[in-house]
């Protein structure tokens, strides 16, 4: 089973020593989207949307993470190459 994205993200955060304030604050990003992300929130859900706002704290979170944003899209469930979310399929 693939590793989920909150997983994936509090694991990769640890990995650079990183708070979860310190990822926000490179990011642009509130200090309490960090917490709720890495808890499964907004990425658990097969339908959830990939809107303008989501797309825009995806960016965020990659430039604090200091990572591609195709990267953390994948990472978080998105096909980029169909446009869909990977569990809908």
């Amino acid at each position: 089973m693939a590793e989920d994205f909150g997983h994936w993200l509090r694991r990769y955060r640890r990995s650079r020593g990183w708070t979860q304030a310190q990822v926000a604050e490179r990011g642009g990003l509130p200090k309490s989207i960090l917490p709720y992300m890495e808890a499964g929130h907004r990425t658990d859900r097969p339908n959830w949307k990939l809107g303008s706002s989501s797309i825009d704290t995806f960016m965020r979170l990659a430039k604090g993470l200091e990572l591609d944003l195709g990267y953390v899209l994948e990472k978080a469930g998105y096909d980029l190459g169909h446009g869909r979310n990977k569990e809908s399929s």
